[in-house]
């Protein structure tokens, strides 16, 4: 089931801000078989749009200039979508967040904002009046979203009253896990860091795209300038890697064992 109807609350984008986006686009075309192609994007900086089997599935743009001066890495972020962007946005400095980057308009796609919540994790919200469906879950698209965070207590609470989110609670690993349910549907994580996690690294959430190999898709990366940080590794579900760009973006890929829901 690769294509899903966008309803409220669900993640429905992924881009990578990145400090050569000339250099990030044909590895990404090569690693995933994606076609890009550059559109006007906001403030009037191209932003390249990759598209798998026609379907449009990931974005690519300049990384910010304030980023680069703090020499801050790449970042693959996500987007939940929301049907007021607005009202959203304004809940969350309600309910103890803040707000990165006030709604604005994206041309003539929509209407964007970027929202941090307690705990310091960073998420895109979105909202289209188009009616449509993403293309998931399929080798080469976003498959699940995760945030890792100190406090993961508060930001179940957070998110659960900013979008809507219930939340199924596991321990796996050493950790508590808990699993996001957006109208009945799985749709994420949130996981609580332990102390073996170094105290530089901050709450982020993380960008998992489905493969068909863990390990040939490892290998595929390396030859193409990536890093590994987790090499292939087996959970409950699948078989999971952590890794980065030739430039430093993370991402996670993953090879399930069953079908994902995004």
């Amino acid at each position: 089931m690769p294509e899903l109807e966008i309803i409220h609350g669900m993640f429905c984008w992924t881009d990578l801000s990145a400090p050569d986006p000339d250099a990030a686009k044909p590895f990404y075309e090569t690693l995933f078989g994606w076609t890009g192609r550059e559109v006007p994007g906001g403030g009037g900086e191209p932003y390249t749009i990759f598209s798998l089997e026609g379907h449009e599935v990931a974005g690519l743009m300049q990384q910010p200039p304030d980023h680069a001066e703090a020499e801050l890495p790449p970042i693959w972020s996500s987007y939940v979508a929301v049907d007021d962007v607005d009202a959203v946005t304004a809940r969350a400095g309600k309910l103890g967040g803040g707000v990165e980057l006030e709604p604005m308009e994206v041309g003539e796609a929509g209407r964007m904002s970027v929202v941090r919540d307690p705990t310091d994790g960073v998420l895109c919200l979105w909202e289209t009046e188009e009616e449509g469906s993403g293309f998931y879950n399929e080798p080469g698209t976003m498959t699940w979203n995760e945030l890792a965070t100190r406090d993961a207590a508060r930001a179940v609470q957070f998110y659960g009253e900013l979008l809507g989110w219930a939340f199924d609670t596991t321990q796996t690993h050493g950790t508590t896990y808990h699993i996001i349910e957006n109208a009945g549907r799985q749709n994420g994580g949130i996981m609580q860091m332990t102390d073996a996690w170094p105290d530089e690294i901050p709450s982020h959430w993380m960008v998992y795209f489905a493969v068909e190999s863990a390990g040939a898709s490892v290998e595929k990366l390396k030859d193409l300038g990536g890093r590994v940080s987790v090499p292939p590794t087996d959970i409950e579900v699948g078989i999971m890697s952590v890794v980065a760009d030739p430039q430093g973006g993370t991402f996670i890929l993953f090879e399930s064992r069953r079908e994902a829901a995004a």
